[in-house]
């Protein structure tokens, strides 16, 4: 598509065969980067919810984002990038399409690197990514001091080898050092790209071992030779001190380098991918299920139910987190509670469940009501009860601590959350700050898993 990528249909041609600005194929792709910008907006969306409940300094919200997943750093950049692309590619101008198609073309780029993203979902390329990454911090330091190298010799040695080609000394008849010359380029522009490209290109080939020093074509396509008087030779002499400095000496400092690294990284290698792959699997579990630019339909769809379902509830149907300066501590009687931090993962159906009491059950006849909890809006901080099951916990104990309990099963789906609701004499949960609730949730009446929840408790 970006070798087809012409300037924005405004003359009455044609594009896939239609009188049209842009082509077809451009279209589904401009709606594809469109329903990942989407999904972004929903990811920093769910973490300013979560973070607004600890801080709610914005600045400090928006750096955690970024230092918390560095990809988030790279999708800020193409998403940047590609914003003024798409902006610039509906101005007829020659400079703005110029602008346009550059844009473009490093937003390619950058979507590229994104896809090494999903090698830390394999246990062979994770590893391996990692120490990629790892060894790329060796490299910046490199970068410094090959940097230092080659502005010294590139500057120097393109100073020598360009001064026959702009001063030409006219010898004597009698052999007697001349002192009559001819300048044959009047003035240099030391301001335009083509010279420091020239300067910059002369030098930095030397470093993977080019140092060939006969003839060197310039941006202009004109030919510069390299003569053998004493401003080709001392090139030469730069060249070879330059040579030994970065090919033979630093490069195989770098390799060293990569090597202590590479050690290092491996020992720790499996407990990081297993990370990443953590993260990995988090952030898309919080994703549509359908993948872009389907997902704008997604979303659509999901935020109209939603509406629908918000203004048909009452009022006192919905219930939002306990704010940070409630002083409830474990005093959760009356209340609905439940994790906001852990939602069910997959339908099935839930048949035991473990609460950690602080304060012991007295009334050992008493029941602790069970309830279905569905978010208002996805990713938000408000939630409405479905409706109140039949399933009650009974048979308490006098006693603290975790006690399980069999109860009637009922049906969840993805999303869901299960809600309680102490009632007098019922006892109350280990805290506000460390909930210690935990329900079996079997899938398919044979796999039974473990949910455990140990974060902040939503209460109405």
């Amino acid at each position: 598509m970006l070798v087809d990528y012409f300037p924005y249909n405004n003359n009455q041609g044609k594009r896939s065969g239609y009188s049209i600005g842009i082509s077809i194929p451009e279209i589904f792709l401009h709606l594809c980067i469109w329903g990942l910008i989407i999904e972004e907006a929903v990811e920093f969306g769910i973490h300013y919810h979560q973070q607004k409940k600890s801080t709610s300094h914005i600045r400090t919200i928006i750096s955690s984002y970024f230092l918390d997943d560095r990809w988030n750093i790279l999708d800020a950049i193409a998403i940047y990038i590609y914003l003024v692309g798409f902006i610039t590619r509906f101005i007829v101008i020659e400079q703005a399409f110029v602008i346009s198609k550059i844009c473009m073309c490093i937003d390619l780029f950058l979507w590229y690197v994104r896809i090494l993203h999903l090698f830390f979902a394999y246990e062979r390329l994770g590893p391996k990514l990692s120490m990629i990454f790892n060894t790329m911090k060796d490299l910046a330091f490199f970068i410094y001091f090959i940097f230092v190298f080659l502005v010294a010799y590139s500057i120097s040695s393109f100073a020598l080898i360009t001064t026959p080609h702009l001063i030409r000394w006219i010898p004597n008849e009698n052999g007697a050092p001349s002192r009559t010359y001819n300048i044959i380029q009047n003035r240099t522009d030391f301001s335009a790209w083509s010279l420091l490209r020239n300067v910059i290109d002369w030098g930095v080939w030397k470093i993977y071992g080019q140092v060939d020093l006969i003839e060197y074509r310039q941006v202009s396509e004109a030919t510069l030779t390299v003569a053998g008087d004493a401003y080709g030779n001392s090139a030469f002499v730069l060249t070879i001190i330059f040579v030994c400095i970065s090919n033979v000496l630093l490069l195989n400092v770098l390799v060293a380098l990569f090597n202590i690294t590479l050690t290092k990284t491996n020992i720790n290698a499996q407990k990081d991918w297993g990370y990443h792959r953590f993260l990995l699997v988090r952030e898309y579990s919080r994703k549509s299920p359908i993948p872009s630019p389907l997902n704008i339909l997604y979303y659509i769809i999901q935020l109209v139910v939603t509406l629908i379902r918000f203004l048909g509830k009452k009022k006192d149907d919905v219930y939002a987190l306990l704010d940070d300066s409630s002083k409830l501590d474990a005093n959760v009687m009356n209340l609905i509670v439940f994790n906001v931090d852990n939602r069910v993962i997959s339908a099935g159906t839930v048949d035991k469940i473990l609460i950690n009491f602080c304060t012991a059950p007295t009334d050992l006849n008493a029941k602790i009501k069970v309830y279905i909890i569905k978010p208002v809006l996805s990713g938000s901080e408000h939630f409405s009860v479905q409706e109140q099951m039949e399933s009650f916990v009974t048979n308490l104990r006098p006693s603290v601590g975790i006690q399980k309990f069999e109860i009637k099963p009922f049906k969840v789906l993805d999303g869901d959350y299960v809600g309680f609701k102490f009632t007098e004499n019922t006892g109350c949960p280990f805290s506000i700050e460390c909930a210690s609730y935990y329900v079996e949730h079997n899938i398919d009446q044979n796999i039974e898993t473990r949910y455990h929840q140990s974060d902040t408790i939503s209460t109405a």
